[in-house]
């Protein structure tokens, strides 16, 4: 099937009004087609577009991205060496110009992996450093991944194959292994779920090398490590980067700070432009798309995580602030105080990797990092977009900046299954069929004398008088009419069945949702197609 890619028009943004309007975002249906929003051949001119907004920010700000440049390749590529033998990327000859993507450690679908692909693609065409964010703070609650299951009578069924024991729900970065038998048939057996439909899944080589790195990774880093492996098989220089990583570095405590100092300021326009997104959406949820910021008295709730060793559960983190120290809480018994004038270096302290107090950002704040500071052009997700039409407001007002634009990249890929694909669409057209047969039945029987009468009834309303023994005289024909095509009522209405009964089953084999893992290594060559056809 040929690909191709699904470019939709983006609303105007209207940034000199009070509420931007939002684009809105929807995955492509068919196979082989791509949402590229802007294409990925407008890549160059975002990151030099960018550039000279960024260029133009306060010196605060400059300050923290004249840093972050320096430290996120640098650590980018030690983590990387941890699990490849890779040397010196030749992205990193050219380090003025770093572009970025991230998600969760998972064993997503394609349409998630897509976005690594058109990172390298992007990567060079802009002759930038390409950083992947393993988004290692959000919690890892599942340690399944979905696969078809069919029975003797080849009907098919979601059934989890788990990768590991089930456990309590904590951050990606602080889940250990924690049933090796488990973990080690995990491959064999997700495997034996498609094969035949796919004779080599990509599972089959993935899971030999997430093993390789188990015993010196956490669970989830091993599966990134994993898919890396495999993506710089194929020509793929991405770096990687955990959060984790990130929000240990200086740059980032000098961001915490700059929220910090005026977390008041922050909370109000947080939630202001909140509150506005719910009201453009019509959205009533006090949850939707994230929460508003809470002030306690005088503790207020900023946009990060905290959680200990002992304690490896995520809870929200408060501030309260005076003239000579800012007090951190996570209002249940931990807090600890910092000098206001040192708090970028007793913060940094405080948050290293051998640390045992955990602050990680959460999703707005990840990205707003990511993109003030970290990068000069983001690849988000369909999801990961949605928040940050949001986060350009929350930027916009709180920094008083125009933000740096993103780009969106998802694509539609589905498993070679041979069935026929029944959509709720063609049954609601069946359905249409059925009742323009059940009231307009003179279309399929036109030189009808009955039908000739209803058309003549129709054309020749009564001008006086009751209209109730025309009406009753229509409906008479029409049931008559209508009696007298039973034998396409039954063909539609059979069809009408047949393509209820196969929805659930089309639901399954056509969904984009199944992991990366199941699929032939053949996708990687499609991804190659589509990441460079522009």
């Amino acid at each position: 099937m040929r690909l191709s890619s699904v470019c939709p028009a983006a609303a105007t943004s209207s940034r000199n009004s009070e509420l931007a309007e939002y684009v809105r975002l929807r995955a492509p249906q068919d196979h082989g087609q791509s949402l590229q929003l802007p294409p990925l051949s407008d890549g160059p001119r975002l990151v030099e577009s960018n550039q000279k907004v960024l260029s133009n920010y306060p010196s605060e700000l400059t300050a923290i991205r004249d840093i972050a440049r320096r430290e996120i390749p640098r650590i980018a590529l030690q983590y990387t060496q941890q699990y490849s033998d890779v040397a010196r990327p030749a992205q990193l000859a050219h380090p003025d110009s770093i572009v970025m993507a991230g998600h969760q450690p998972t064993l997503f679908h394609p349409g998630v992996w897509f976005k690594n692909f058109a990172l390298g693609s992007l990567s060079n065409s802009c002759r930038a450093t390409a950083i992947n964010l393993v988004v290692d703070n959000d919690l890892c609650d599942d340690v399944s991944v979905l696969g078809p299951q069919f029975d003797s009578g080849g009907n098919v069924r979601l059934q989890r194959f788990a990768f590991d024991a089930a456990d309590v729900a904590m951050p990606f970065e602080m889940r250990s292994i924690k049933d090796h038998e488990t973990f080690a048939s995990f491959g064999q057996r997700l495997a034996s779920s498609i094969r035949d439909v796919v004779e080599a899944p990509l599972i089959d080589t993935l899971w030999p090398e997430v093993i390789s790195v188990s015993e010196r990774m956490s669970l989830p880093a091993t599966i990134a490590a994993g898919r890396h492996r495999i993506e710089q098989r194929h020509g793929i220089e991405n770096l990687e980067l955990p959060v984790s990583r990130m929000a240990a570095t200086e740059s980032f405590a000098m961001f915490v700070e700059r929220i910090a100092v005026e977390s008041s300021r922050f909370a109000e326009v947080y939630n202001s432009a909140i509150v506005d997104y719910r009201r453009t959406h019509r959205i009533r949820s006090r949850s939707h798309p994230v929460p508003e910021l809470e002030a306690d008295g005088r503790w207020q709730e900023v946009p990060f995580w905290i959680w200990t060793n002992g304690a490896p559960h995520r809870r929200r983190l408060f501030l309260s602030c005076d003239a000579k120290s800012i007090q951190l809480s996570d209002r249940d018994g931990w807090s600890v105080s910092l000098d206001r004038d040192r708090f970028k270096d007793s913060f940094q302290s405080l948050n290293k990797i051998e640390s045992e107090v955990f602050i990680r950002p959460r999703a707005l704040a990840t990205t707003m990092f990511s993109r003030l500071f970290a990068s000069d052009l983001f690849l988000h997700g369909i999801g990961g977009a949605k928040y940050d039409q949001l986060n350009d407001e929350i930027m916009r007002r709180f920094f008083e900046i125009e933000p740096p634009d993103f780009m969106t990249m998802t694509a539609t890929m589905k498993l070679p299954f041979d069935f026929e694909n029944v959509s709720r669409r063609d049954v609601s057209e069946l359905e249409v069929q059925l009742r323009q047969l059940r009231f307009h039945p003179e279309i399929h029987v036109s030189d009808d004398a009955t039908a000739i009468r209803k058309s003549e009834l129709i054309a020749n309303p009564p001008v006086s008088g009751s209209r109730k023994v025309w009406r009753d005289e229509i409906a008479r024909l029409n049931e008559e009419l209508f009696e007298s095509l039973a034998v396409q009522r039954n063909e539609l209405q059979k069809k009408i069945g047949l393509a209820k009964s196969a929805l659930p089953v089309c639901k399954i084999l056509g969904s984009r949702e199944f992991s990366f893992a199941l699929f032939p290594e053949s996708l990687i060559e499609e991804f190659g197609v589509l990441s460079t056809e522009y």
